[in-house]
């Protein structure tokens, strides 16, 4: 099952494959079942951070937690959504968009977003902590849904980082103006 996910991964373009969930086999089937995220990673630091499960990184001199929002390119791609914390608006997510947001209010907290329906996630925000949330657009009845799943710190930095360098390259190869 492993061989089969590394070369589903090169065949997408990844170079790593972080298994999130086994299952063994059981009465209700005789096979390992495995899951997990295709990444690309550029670096080498990156990959150990990958590895070694890095957390968040804390620095005890803040007096505000940092909040990267992103949203990687996939279905909806027309469809955009506001992002709350509590009873504000943080961010207007759309399409391939990644964002660092420094969140003052401490404790917890709901981040949440509406489109056809409502999704939420809570959230325990310490000083000094890194938080990444992933945002994604399910298709719904009559328009997507959105998607929220905050996500470890290796696994959010690697992908956050990838739709910044997207940006730049895209920035590069446009024209002077």
């Amino acid at each position: 099952m492993v061989e089969t996910a590394k070369e589903a991964a090169r065949k997408a373009g990844g170079n790593v494959v972080k298994i999130t969930k086994h299952t063994p086999p059981n009465l209700g089937s005789t096979c390992h079942r495995i899951e997990g995220r295709i990444l690309l990673v550029e670096d080498v630091k990156t990959l150990a951070d990958i590895e070694a499960g890095t957390d968040a990184i804390v620095d005890s001199t803040w007096n505000y937690a940092k909040l990267y929002v992103y949203r990687p390119t996939g279905p909806g791609l027309i469809i955009a959504y506001n992002l709350h914390l509590g009873d504000s608006v943080i961010a207007r997510v759309q399409n391939n968009f990644a964002e660092e947001i420094i969140i003052t209010q401490k404790g917890r907290n709901t981040l949440w977003a509406r489109t056809e329906s409502r999704a939420e996630v809570p959230i325990d925000i310490e000083y000094g902590k890194a938080y990444y949330l992933r945002c994604k657009v399910n298709m719904g009845i009559m328009a997507g849904r959105p998607d929220l799943q905050l996500v470890d710190p290796a696994t959010g930095k690697v992908e956050y980082n990838a739709i910044l360098k997207r940006k730049e390259k895209r920035e590069e190869k446009k024209p002077n103006q």
